[in-house]
């Protein structure tokens, strides 16, 4: 609907019924405005320090990365209180952090043939390497057991995978080994729920993304959402336990709210 509040061509008066008209659209724009304002601002609990790059989540906490150079990382754990469990540097170059089956990996990904794709599985309490193993972290292939591609070529969305090797989340023993002749292309996706105003849940990490600035919880049993209040960000990337919501905005700062 088009409003048009200009000045008339002509001096001649308006007809009632378009001014009772006017008075009616701008009613409706005014009670439809207050109903937007009702919302409460939801203040954050705890802001965390700057330089947030990566965000991930799981039901022990919610993990970041930061950085200054190309191999100055670090990786923090933080309980869903906010409150740092630990800290320790993490190795170059292009490190990141996926989650999958409810562990949390740092995955090394760079596009060059110097440096071979590698995954480690980090401890929950300490922060050191579980397990390692090379190759490229596609997926939870199981509850238990995640899905490598073990032998690949490309980059990104363009790798081409020719072994594909489930292991155990726990141990990183190998489950199964396949090979793929030709080559191909392969991901792990889960299926997203989603309503109409564009929340989403994506169940492998616990991911929220939230937009319009509002806050809400998805149930999954009805795929709608109940919206609790404003955020004053408006694009951010956001991880949830179903209490305690993170989320990293484009600054990189990292703030919690109470669901």
């Amino acid at each position: 609907m088009v409003i048009d509040l200009d000045r008339p061509r002509s001096e001649r008066p308006r007809k009632p019924t378009r001014s009772l008209g006017l008075a009616v659209a701008v009613g409706l724009v005014l009670v439809a405005t207050q109903q937007v304002q009702l919302l409460p601002l939801l203040r954050p609990v705890a802001t965390l320090p700057g330089g947030t790059m990566a965000l991930v989540g799981t039901s022990q906490g919610f993990f970041v990365i930061r950085g200054t150079g190309t191999l100055a990382w670090n990786v923090t754990a933080y309980a869903w209180t906010g409150a740092e469990r630990w800290r320790r540097p993490l190795a170059g170059p292009d490190p990141g952090l996926a989650v999958a089956a409810d562990a949390v990996f740092a995955t090394h990904q760079p596009c060059d043939a110097q440096h071979p794709p590698r995954v480690d599985r980090l401890d929950p309490a300490t922060g050191d390497p579980a397990w390692t193993s090379e190759g490229v972290l596609l997926g939870a292939a199981d509850s238990d057991a995640v899905l490598l591609a073990t032998a690949s070529s490309g980059c990104g969305t363009l790798r081409l995978v020719t072994a594909l090797q489930a292991v155990l989340v726990g141990t990183g023993r190998p489950v199964w080994t396949r090979r793929l002749d030709p080559p191909q292309a392969v991901a792990a996706v889960a299926r997203d729920a989603a309503d109409p105003d564009g929340w989403r849940l994506l169940p492998p990490d616990r991911r929220v993304a939230q937009r319009r600035g509002r806050m809400g919880v998805l149930d999954p049993a009805t795929n709608s959402v109940r919206t609790i209040g404003r955020m004053d960000v408006e694009q951010a990337r956001c991880v949830t336990d179903g209490t305690r919501l993170a989320c990293v905005d484009t600054t990189g700062t990292t703030r919690l709210w109470s669901l």
